[in-house]
């Protein structure tokens, strides 16, 4: 059985985030549960999961922000400034977060800007756990 590769903040870097691809299984921060990625691109990597008759989605960002917001809800939502932020597109579900059709135009989108990870309910990923597909 394969076990997690785990990262604590210090260790995370976009280079570690480069080497994450579609199949691999994700925990973020304190999930319990994880999230299997479906697409990625350049700058951005987006996981799903199922949620009882539905689904939950995630998206991260391979680039730093440079900036914090709304610190006061961590660990649950708020980010550092040196810190990667996932969470989910400021629009909302625009896509079909799993279909991987979908998700490729998302990435689309996020790349071009058109799309963005919510900063207002965007977290910091201080610890990574990485389960290769």
């Amino acid at each position: 059985m394969s076990k997690y590769e785990i990262y604590d903040k210090p260790n995370i870097t976009k280079e570690l985030l480069n080497t994450i691809k579609v199949g691999d299984s994700i925990k973020v921060n304190t999930w319990k549960r994880p999230m299997k990625v479906i697409a990625v691109s350049e700058n951005f990597f987006i996981m799903w999961k199922p949620h009882f008759k539905t689904w939950m989605y995630s998206i991260c960002e391979k680039n730093k922000r440079g900036y914090e917001r709304n610190l006061i809800y961590r660990p649950h939502n708020g980010f550092m400034a040196d810190e990667f932020v996932c969470g989910h597109d400021d629009h909302y579900c625009k896509y079909d977060y799993s279909d991987a059709d979908e998700c490729q135009k998302a990435l689309v989108d996020l790349e071009n800007g058109d799309l963005e990870v919510t900063t207002r309910h965007g977290w910091g990923i201080w610890h990574l756990e990485i389960k290769r597909g």
